[in-house]
């Protein structure tokens, strides 16, 4: 059965080359399919498949190989098929396109069709419950948006969420297949770091491979902030929802030896560090907070046994290591922890909940804060969110704005019913990483939109699905067995 999805996977790679063979000979300007470099992501996507192939044969089970290479992929940022021009739709879709890595995630999808049936299908975790009630909360309001076709895209990005729990609940059958997905995670994290570092020090090599070349620099006293890229974006949220994860699995493991534990505490602290290097303060902030309960919760467990002051030196230390990652190079540190965009972001919460009390408290709309009239009037037409095309950065307030007191309710009750029950399991490792994951993403939610990245959402989804066999699965076999 294994060596069936391996041969299938390699089916899909073979219909893929011939599918771009075929453009490459009947289609008359490739420009206004794909971005610049087309032959360069062609090749990158056929070696994705290649090593999920070759990997598939090495672990001899196509799953654990899907599970390790999936988080790996996300460090391709790379616009690979614009919508719009693929379906003549350019002046609707022209921007908005399928990332490379997501390309290659719906193929793995795909795939996991093939795969063990689910025989619990009505037996979901309330989260994902949830999320599917958001979901069709969301499509019902395209019925009173003013831009539909903004709607529809932003239905489309929240679907990945629900791919991805199908996916990777089909392939967590085998429980053994959570611990590649964990080194999938700790590759993508060393990606991230090698990036990060040399740039932060004036070396930029590999963020031009890796990222999207159509961002837009900025600068911060006088020095680069990490996030001209599509890449460097959502950096700093991949490892804020990684790190706890990685430090739970193998510091709450009993089974770990105390050399892998020291390993992932200070491989937990390298990745703080570089969170603070991307200088993303809402991410920093939220990491640090988890890392302290995280660490303050080993040393009450007496896994690291050391004394009080030896804990408050040690986080005192952090802090200021940190802080010279955040400030370093800056001639004026206020610059970077005190930027005057929180006015703006004020202004457009201010905009946002206008618009939702002129709405009769049902929403404007799915992704249709850009178009509101109140929006505009209130921010001008030449705003910064208006003209970049940023959507309110919380998503708590986002969700009341486009879909009203219904959607913030959904909303609150997904997140809640991530947490309930990973604090109710809070003996197993796994469930303790989601549990942090998901509160320092809670936490992040509050002034950023975590759940608009394509990466993100892969990631959660992947969570929902190992909440789904430590809790629904397992209750079902104790009942069977009583």
């Amino acid at each position: 059965m294994k060596n069936y999805f391996s041969i299938s996977f390699l089916y899909f790679s073979v219909a893929i080359l011939i599918l771009f063979l075929f453009l490459l000979l009947y289609v008359g300007s490739l420009s206004a399919f794909f971005a610049d470099k087309f032959s360069l992501k062609l090749a990158l996507l056929l070696l994705l498949c290649c090593f999920t192939f070759i990997a598939s044969i090495h672990f001899r089970s196509f799953a654990k190989a899907a599970c390790f290479i999936i988080p790996i992929s996300i460090t391709l940022y790379r616009p690979f098929l614009n919508l719009g021009y693929l379906f003549g739709l350019s002046d609707i879709f022209d921007q908005y396109t399928i990332d490379l890595f997501l390309f290659y995630f719906l193929i793995i999808f795909c795939v996991s069709l093939f795969s063990r049936k689910d025989s619990n299908v009505h037996n979901q975790p309330l989260s994902i419950k949830y999320y599917k009630l958001l979901l069709l909360l969301a499509a019902i309001s395209l019925l009173w948006c003013k831009s539909i076709s903004f709607g529809i895209v932003q239905i489309i990005i929240m679907m990945i969420l629900l791919i991805s729990y199908n996916t990777f609940k089909s392939f967590f059958y085998d429980s053994d297949n959570i611990r590649y997905f964990l080194y999938g995670l700790i590759v993508l994290s060393l990606i991230q770091i090698v990036v990060t570092w040399p740039e932060f020090f004036g070396i930029d090599i590999l963020s031009r491979f890796l990222g999207s070349s159509g961002g837009v620099t900025i600068e911060e006293g006088g020095v680069l902030r990490a996030g001209g890229t599509a890449a460097k974006t959502v950096l700093a949220m991949l490892l804020t929802i990684s790190m706890p994860f990685i430090y739970s699995f193998y510091v709450f493991d009993d089974k770990t030896s105390k050399r892998k534990k020291m390993v992932a505490l200070f491989f937990s602290i390298l990745m703080i560090i570089t969170i603070a290097m991307s200088r993303f303060r809402s991410d920093l902030g939220a990491s640090l907070l988890v890392f302290y309960f995280l660490f303050a919760r080993s040393v009450k467990g007496k896994i690291f046994k050391v004394n009080k002051f030896t804990v408050y030196t040690f986080i005192m230390l952090v802090i200021v290591i940190v802080y010279i990652s955040l400030t370093f190079g800056v001639s004026n540190p206020d610059s970077v922890l005190l930027r005057a965009t929180y006015i703006d972001r004020l202004l457009s919460y201010y905009a946002g909940l206008q618009a939702f009390l002129n709405s009769h408290l049902l929403g404007i709309g799915i992704n249709n804060f850009f178009v509101n009239d109140t929006v505009i009037s209130i921010l001008g037409p030449n705003s910064w969110f208006l003209a970049t095309g940023k959507p309110i950065h919380s998503e708590y307030i986002k969700a009341l704005t486009e879909l009203g007191i219904m959607g913030i309710s959904l909303f609150i009750l997904f997140i809640y019913n991530f947490l309930k029950p990973s604090l109710r399991l809070s003996k197993k490792k796994e469930v303790i990483g989601i549990y942090y994951s998901m509160l320092s993403i809670a936490i992040v939610a509050l002034v950023d939109v975590p759940f608009n990245k394509p990466g993100v959402l892969i990631i959660v989804g992947a969570y929902c699905a190992i909440l789904y066999h430590r809790t629904i699965i397992k209750n079902n076999k104790n009942e069977a067995l009583a």
